[in-house]
């Protein structure tokens, strides 16, 4: 995110992290609170404390929960996510139920 932006309250934000085969998205999210993505990012890594003493650094998930239990964003109701398909192959399935449908949930 650019130094320059700041996420206005009401904006939807997609979070995106990975690469390749390992990228993931989640979202979207309603944006509660006014926020520069880099300066959060900053704030958040300056006040993380690791559960283990493994533990180098934070990860993507733990900024991700941080964002939600901090009251910067919140979960959207009523959104569908929909695969329509994997490595240039258009079909409509959902990756998680592995039958090629959507899943009850969404069929309701």
């Amino acid at each position: 995110m650019s130094k320059a932006v700041t996420l206005p309250v009401g904006s939807l934000i997609i979070l995106h992290q990975g690469e390749y085969s390992d990228k993931m998205a989640s979202g979207p999210f309603r944006v509660l609170k006014p926020f520069n993505g880099d300066t959060l990012l900053a704030e958040f890594k300056a006040q993380w404390k690791p559960a283990h003493e493994w533990i180098e650094e934070p990860d993507a998930d733990e900024f991700q929960a941080w964002l939600s239990v901090s009251g910067y964003l919140e979960d959207i109701e009523g959104v569908t996510h929909w695969h329509i398909g994997s490595y240039g192959q258009l079909e409509t399935s959902d990756p998680w139920s592995g039958d090629g449908a959507m899943t009850d949930e969404v069929q309701k």
